[in-house]
């Protein structure tokens, strides 16, 4: 399953560190260890088909607030890559026009008190950064054009104070987000500029004579570097962001973007693909395999909540009946010594007395497979299961392997499923089946007699069997740090929903 996405909880994070004009380009191990996940291209990128999500990830304001604060933790370890572009222009004096030049500006002592994302209905995510402070020392000249040509060179340091407000939208490109930055707003309490160097008594005298316009050319300045900062770089990261999941090598989980994203009034709803695919045999699962269900509206007040249809389910089956998962080879060896049931054909004298007249004293060896996709269907009281398949039942004469008979049957199974950590682990808890004779080396004879004996030997055998071989569980896609709280799980028609809070621990 992919799950939870929290792709959102990363990008709550990415959006307050883009708000301060975090240059998101740059290789940065803290970051990194966040956000990469490392890049796979989608194989949906190729054929892209609508079709209803296969799950959705819900993110209430809670969720969003608390990441928000968690994210300044690591927002004043990476604030420092902060890129100021070069600015010049002109101001007027006292000694008349003067073109001045503003470059190689680096920031230091960065900080700032509080930071909030807030959801606003119908557009987007809103962004606010409260109590920005930075100092920023830049190079800077001056001419005056006209004669007399007085110049001035040097150093100069900027303090600067201030409030940053962004609306940010998102929407879904080729199965992955993209930013757009709607609106930035910077306003700036405090702004002070001292110079040193050749000429620094009249740039000093000149500069608070023109205060007011230099600093609404740098609010402006700041307004378009943090505004192409955010879009660049945000989308940048979104763009590399991971939308499969390897399930094996040659088996992928697709959690792609298949539409906007929806800002509801307190939440905000991610809805992605949910569908495995084969890599070297890219086709989608079909309707009469992988029905497709629609999703319901998030009602959780917890942090995450998130809805995935059967039709996940389906799709992970359609693929592993492809990939000849579905086989069970039994040999005597593997049923407990506990079992009244054997495998040999001593044990067969009085339900199938031919068997053993046949191959006396022999060992068995039964093999069953899927002969098209199994089934699954959510309900309320867990997830029921249907195959279709065959057993084949082979005899050990000396060491050569003899088919004996082969049944043919329906297979019932239901179970449920718990959270542990970041592990989905299912659990079957029932399983019935119904066979009939399909071909027989040995002649005709009832098999009535063998679906009881079958009944108990799957509540007796199988079902430990599988649960032991799937006690590992299915890995929900997380980020390191990142660890579930007070998770529940609930089954419903068609229907599986997870909701939790989170809490993020930094990761050294």
């Amino acid at each position: 399953m992919k799950n939870l996405s929290f792709i959102l909880i990363v990008f709550s994070i990415l959006f307050v560190s883009a708000s301060l004009g975090v240059d998101l380009n740059r290789e940065n191990d803290e970051m990194e260890e966040i956000i990469s996940i490392n890049v796979q291209e989608s194989v949906r990128k190729f054929f892209f088909s609508s079709h209803l999500p296969g799950f959705s990830t819900s993110f209430t304001q809670n969720g969003l607030n608390y990441f928000s604060s968690v994210g300044l933790n690591v927002l004043q370890k990476v604030i420092q890559s902060t890129t100021i572009p070069d600015s010049e222009g002109e101001v007027k004096s006292p000694v008349g026009k003067l073109k001045y030049w503003l470059s190689n500006a680096q920031l230091s002592g960065t900080q700032f008190n509080g930071a909030s994302i807030k959801i606003v209905e119908g557009q987007g995510l809103l962004v606010t950064v409260t109590g920005f402070s930075t100092t920023c020392v830049t190079h800077w000249h001056y001419r005056r054009n006209a004669w007399p040509h007085i110049s001035g060179t040097g150093t100069a340091t900027v303090q600067v104070g201030g409030n940053i407000q962004m609306l940010v939208s998102l929407s879904a490109n080729n199965e992955h987000l993209q930013s757009h930055v709607i609106r930035c707003d910077v306003s700036l309490y405090r702004f002070d500029i001292h110079v040193s160097g050749k000429g620094s008594k009249i740039y000093n005298f000149i500069l608070k004579m023109a205060k007011k316009s230099v600093q609404n050319a740098v609010t402006n300045m700041l307004k378009g570097a943090i505004s192409q900062n955010t879009e660049n770089g945000l989308n940048k990261a979104l763009a590399n962001f991971l939308v499969l999941q390897k399930i094996k090598d040659d088996v992928v989980f697709d959690i792609g973007m298949v539409q906007n994203p929806q800002f509801g009034a307190s939440k905000l709803t991610l809805f992605e693909s949910g569908e495995a695919y084969r890599v070297n045999n890219q086709v989608e699962c079909p309707q009469s395999v992988c029905p497709q269900r629609n999703l319901p509206t998030s009602t959780s007040n917890q942090m995450l909540e998130m809805f995935m249809s059967d039709f996940v389910t389906n799709s992970f089956s359609n693929v592993f009946y492809q990939e000849k998962m579905f086989q069970m080879r039994i040999t005597p060896d593997e049923v407990p010594a506990s079992s009244w049931v054997k495998l040999n054909t001593d044990f067969f004298q009085n339900t199938i007395p031919q068997l053993p007249q046949r191959f006396p004293h022999c060992d068995m060896t039964i093999v069953t497979y899927a002969t098209q996709p199994p089934s699954s269907v959510f309900t309320p009281k867990g997830a029921n299961i249907n195959a279709i398949g065959d057993m084949e039942v082979w005899v050990n004469v000396n060491g050569t392997l003899k088919e004996a008979f082969v049944l043919t049957g329906n297979f019932a199974a239901s179970g449920n499923a718990t959270l542990s950590g970041h592990y989905l682990k299912p659990l079957v808890t029932y399983v019935k089946s119904a066979w009939t004779l399909k071909s027989s080396n040995i002649g005709n004879f009832p098999v009535s007699t063998l679906n009881f004996m079958f009944d108990f030997f799957g509540k007796s055998f199988v079902i430990p069997l599988v649960n032991q071989r799937i006690q590992n569980g299915i890995k929900l896609p997380s980020v390191k740090g990142i660890n579930f709280v007070n998770p529940s799980l609930k089954f419903s028609d068609n229907i599986l929903s997870i909701s939790t809070d989170v809490n993020y621990t930094p990761q050294n």
